[in-house]
């Protein structure tokens, strides 16, 4: 069995809905089915970034989250 894994952004302003990203995913579904890919999960993965420790412009290190899409063949 082979994997293919993905990640996707799922940001929106709070005005929108969520109709955006839901037409992103599908595209992205529908694109791997086309090359024999079937949709496996969506999961979500946080990791820590670091900042940087230069002398003007230090930036603190932070959490994110990347949703990931996995696909199976």
């Amino acid at each position: 069995m082979e994997y293919s894994v993905r990640s996707i952004n799922a940001a929106r302003n709070h005005n929108s809905d969520r109709s955006e990203f839901t037409k992103q995913l599908q595209t992205m579904i529908n694109e791997h089915a086309e090359q024999g890919w079937e949709l496996h999960g969506v999961e979500q993965v946080s990791t820590w970034v670091k900042g940087n420790s230069a002398c003007f412009n230090q930036k603190q290190g932070y959490f994110e989250t990347i949703n990931l899409v996995i696909f199976k063949r």
